[in-house]
């Protein structure tokens, strides 16, 4: 008889675990579908950071090895991911945009997980709302953020800790090895991150020693060890392998901390100074993305008020990220979106709020349709409110992309640079592999950087150079074409450039006429040094 009621009792919580997960789904798929541009309805996500990601993902599985044949500054386990996507769609951001669906759908299942703790009212008429609040945000800016990748890392924790809170319970040696792997991937995909875990940490750690000892707090913290190496065992084995864990050391850790401040107003100040900056990075994120870092503010706030015996949990931990994110020498607007996490704990009290409603909703008539009209509003609102959806009025050929990856695939085994500026997605479209370890100028100070893109134009190598707002300075090429571009409120001018050796074979393949390139080669005449 127990084991019977046991079984209908395990089937009817998987039935509610998948019943949620597929609504996950399906609020993930209508919300990113409108709000991240790599999604179909968009022509092309022309984030620079995305396209950075997508070419050295690209990159590594043509043989190039990260680093050392191929310069970003993320994490390695970042570009795995994206390896994988380009294996999906190796022209398009379609398995970027299936990774960020798998991801979505995590973040708001634990988002769900962690409400339903509570045996409170509304939480699939509410979460669409949530969702909404963080990927329409400014912090979510284009889509494919590391940031985005790992909301749902950070909520399965803070689920895996409500859980053990609620259940009067620590946390097992199962469940903190899940937490140090967890933290492992983000240590290698961007390790100031990290920090979350450490706030996180405090609170669990403390309700270990005081329930079970000094034991019980030594094997949390071995479990959290042993989870840690689980993603870094490939990364070692990947650089090992390839005899680059010198290159993994300098470009990830030591360049990061020592170069990569450089490209700002001067590093970190005096403690008041970094204070200061703090505060004014704050009030500018609350400002830009009030929609949700009210809420969370809010949810802080009320947790910190009700949670008796834990309340300090929420608040280590924000107060950790916050440190983390807002006082290097560098926040981006995007950095700032793994805050939004924290807005799960406003939803809680809202839905506490809607199970006291005298009113009891019919479950098989009114609840759907409150779901529903959940699900229209939140996605009316996620469309009107993102600030990509400008990009939906266009076509592939109103972009430079397009219009360049005409003339450079016209060659055979074309070659190619993007000088000067982010990756502007130009070797996304043409499925080009870039032959120069510093395939585009990334923000950081690195003198090697500069010097290894001038001396690839010096030596007239890639066939074809595009540059940003501005002619290039040097070299034996020729301006074939520009085209104009939108991004992030400031209209770009791109310039595509062929080597003076292949004008003859562009002219003949009628891709640039014969009147074209005397006119384009006398404009740039001031600009060019032949070797």
């Amino acid at each position: 008889m127990q084991n019977k009621v046991r079984n209908t009792l395990q089937n009817r919580i998987q039935s509610k675990n998948m019943r949620t997960l597929l609504f996950c789904f399906f609020t993930a798929f209508i919300l990113l579908t409108l709000c991240t541009k790599s999604s179909f309805i968009y022509p092309f996500n022309d984030w620079v950071d995305s396209n950075c990601f997508f070419t050295v993902g690209k990159s590594m599985l043509h043989g190039k090895v990260l680093y050392r044949d191929i310069y970003e500054q993320k994490g390695p386990w970042l570009y795995f991911l994206h390896a994988g996507a380009y294996l999906i769609s190796h022209k398009t951001f379609f398995g970027v945009y299936l990774l960020e669906l798998g991801a979505g759908t995590v973040f708001l299942y634990f988002a769900a997980k962690t409400l339903f703790l509570y045996r409170v009212r509304g939480v699939y008429a509410l979460l669409p709302f949530f969702g909404a609040a963080v990927y329409a945000s400014r912090s979510f800016c284009h889509g494919d953020s590391v940031e985005e990748l790992i909301l749902p890392i950070f909520t399965a924790c803070l689920y895996l800790s409500e859980r053990s809170f609620r259940r009067r319970k620590p946390l097992t040696v199962k469940e903190w090895f899940a937490v140090g792997a967890l933290a492992g991937l983000v240590l290698w995909m961007k390790f100031n991150l990290v920090g979350f875990f450490v706030g996180w940490a405090l609170v669990p750690i403390w309700k270990s020693f005081r329930q079970n000892g000094i034991v019980s707090a030594f094997k949390a913290a071995g479990a959290v060890l042993a989870g840690v190496l689980l993603p870094t065992v490939p990364v070692l084995l990947y650089f090992g392998v390839t005899r680059s864990l010198g290159d993994l050391w300098t470009a990830y850790f030591y360049n990061n901390l020592f170069l990569y401040a450089k490209a700002s107003q001067g590093g970190l100040a005096e403690i008041t100074a970094v204070l200061q900056t703090l505060l004014l990075r704050l009030k500018t994120h609350v400002v830009r993305n009030w929609i949700y870092a009210v809420p969370g503010i809010l949810g802080v706030v009320w947790y910190t008020a009700v949670r008796k015996g834990v309340r300090a949990h929420l608040l280590l931990t924000a107060l950790f990220t916050v440190l983390c994110v807002c006082t290097g020498a560098v926040c981006c607007p995007y950095y700032t979106l793994v805050f939004s996490v924290f807005t799960l704990f406003f939803c809680l009290p809202v839905c506490s709020a809607l199970s006291h409603l005298p009113i009891e909703p019919n479950p098989k008539i009114i609840t759907p349709a409150l779901v529903l009209v959940s699900l229209m509003l939140s996605g009316t609102f996620a469309y009107c409110t993102s600030t990509n959806t400008y990009l939906t009025a266009y076509q592939k050929d109103d972009l430079p992309q397009y219009k360049f990856e005409k003339i450079i695939c016209s060659m055979e085994n074309p070659s190619l640079l993007n000088f000067g500026f982010l990756d502007g997605g130009f070797y996304t479209v043409t499925d080009i592999v870039p032959d120069c370890k510093y395939f585009c100028r990334l923000n950081i100070m690195l003198p090697e950087m500069f010097a290894g893109q001038d001396a690839e134009v010096l030596l007239q190598n890639p066939d074809f150079v595009v540059t940003r707002s501005a002619p290039l300075p040097f070299g034996a090429y020729t301006r074939v074409a520009e085209a104009t571009q939108y991004f992030e409120g400031v209209d770009f001018t791109y310039y595509l450039y062929a080597a003076d050796r292949i004008l003859p074979e562009l002219t003949e393949k009628g891709v640039l006429s014969a009147a074209e390139r005397p006119q384009n080669a006398e404009a740039e005449q001031g600009n060019t040094v032949q070797n």
